[in-house]
């Protein structure tokens, strides 16, 4: 996929990527259609031009095919600790592999490490607009890494702790939980890498956060049993939805507009499904072993959610 340059903004690739015709199919009943042995999987990400998932588990990174829901091989990350979280930028054929130790950076094309990025790495998040690496310490720091290098470009300090980030790269803005009572999301400037303002979010303990970048909204995932909805336009809060339970990670189909909750603790373990229209939860599907960690590719309404236990679920979300 060619990357043109277009004066600095999306190239026409991502743009591509980014704007897909919005589906017209009527929305059916998601359920479970597959569950793929991978044990003491942290987290998922995928790459929607290729169609596979990767998903850390153990000492490697697992690669999943969306067609098959099979593991095709795996990509061996070779650190004291293992590897945590998991990003990929399908312009570059990059895959960012957090550890406490580094960011481990990954060619796709040969499933090999190419880049070792001397930061104590755990949330991650790719600019694909900027081909920019947001990484999260889980202290009180965010690495800003460029992608072309491998270079760390700067260290954006937070007053307290930070989880995980998203990016919305059409308006260049990335957005990081804060782990505060109450909880709070970090606007950052990607233009700048300046953090733009701070948002109040309408629960506790912010843990993870998801952009819905066709409609302007961020959601964010509250761990005391809420999702709050934030208008990326103004930097507000627009509403809080109470889910119970402790959520955890978020995926957003923005073509869809659903949002999936990871929610366990107070008897769930359940993937719940958010009307964005309305901000009412409108499904729940059950999801053994506790999920954890969720992508989704909604050009193939494909929703992967990592557990506790010993499968990787897949979900047919349309």
């Amino acid at each position: 996929m060619p990357a043109l340059s277009l004066n600095g903004k999306l190239t026409l690739a991502a743009a591509a990527l980014c704007l897909l015709p919005l589906s017209t199919t009527p929305a059916r009943a998601q359920k479970v259609i597959a569950a793929i042995p991978i044990p003491n999987a942290t987290d998922v990400a995928i790459n929607p031009v290729t169609a596979l998932a990767y998903v850390p588990s153990g000492p490697a990174v697992a690669i999943v095919s969306e067609k098959t829901n099979t593991v095709l091989g795996y990509a061996l990350i070779e650190s004291a600790y293992g590897p945590e979280e998991v990003a990929v930028n399908p312009l570059t054929n990059r895959l960012y592999v957090t550890t406490s130790q580094a960011l481990y950076v990954v060619d796709t094309t040969t499933n090999l490490v190419v880049a070792t990025v001397n930061v104590p790495a755990v949330g991650v998040a790719v600019n694909i607009a900027t081909n920019k690496i947001y990484v999260s310490d889980f202290e009180s720091n965010v690495y800003v890494v460029d992608g072309r290098t491998n270079n760390i470009l700067k260290d954006i300090s937070f007053p307290q702790g930070v989880e995980n980030l998203a990016v919305n790269p059409l308006t260049n803005r990335i957005y990081v939980a804060e782990d505060l009572f109450p909880g709070k999301v970090g606007v950052i400037n990607g233009a700048t890498d300046t953090i733009l303002t701070t948002v109040n979010a309408g629960g506790d303990l912010t843990f993870s956060v998801g952009v819905d970048y066709v409609h302007n909204l961020v959601y964010t995932a509250d761990q005391l049993g809420t999702v709050s909805v934030i208008d990326g336009r103004t930097n507000t809060l627009k509403t809080t939805i109470t889910t119970g339970g402790q959520p955890g990670d978020l995926s957003v189909d923005p073509l869809r507009n659903r949002v999936y909750v990871d929610n366990t603790s107070n008897g769930l373990s359940a993937i719940q499904v958010i009307n964005g229209a309305n901000d009412k939860i409108i499904n729940t599907v059950s999801i053994p072993g506790g999920p954890n960690y969720s992508d989704i590719d909604p050009y193939r309404s494909r929703l992967f959610v990592t557990t506790l236990g010993p499968n990787v679920y897949v979900l047919q979300t349309n």
